[in-house]
């Protein structure tokens, strides 16, 4: 089994993640299922005490130049502040993401972000001593 996610390192890079999060966590305040998520069970957790307990992370470091733009289509996607959603106020986000995202952005508008691609592996335990 494979699960995969991104995180952002604390390198000079990304400066900008924290507003950014405090950003998305300002407009997900009435999510109702914000509690049951940061409440869960790290998936690592989980899974040490299942069948699949031989745990193996995999990560790719990019840096990458993104547009302004980018980081207010990536506010809006999260679901706590999708379009439609009862007091989402997706137009004020936008403004507010552009604003805190441009102060990081170069001449050309766009930020440079290292991103951190990962893998959590979970394997039965015999399966990865046959390899």
């Amino acid at each position: 089994m494979a699960l995969f996610g991104e995180t952002y390192p604390e390198v000079p890079a990304n400066a900008w993640h924290k507003e950014f999060q405090a950003l998305i966590d300002k407009y997900s305040t009435e999510d109702p299922a914000r509690p049951q998520i940061r409440e869960s069970a790290k998936n690592e957790a989980v899974l040490l005490d299942s069948a699949f307990s031989h745990l193996e992370r995999i990560s790719v470091l990019e840096p990458r130049e993104t547009p302004v733009e980018r980081f207010v289509d990536r506010a809006l996607s999260f679901a706590a502040t999708w379009h439609g959603r009862p007091g989402s106020r997706e137009e004020d986000l936008a403004v507010e993401v552009r604003k805190a995202i441009a102060k990081h952005a170069g001449a050309d508008g766009a930020v440079r972000e290292v991103l951190e691609g990962h893998a959590l592996v979970a394997r039965r335990p015999r399966e990865a001593l046959a390899d």
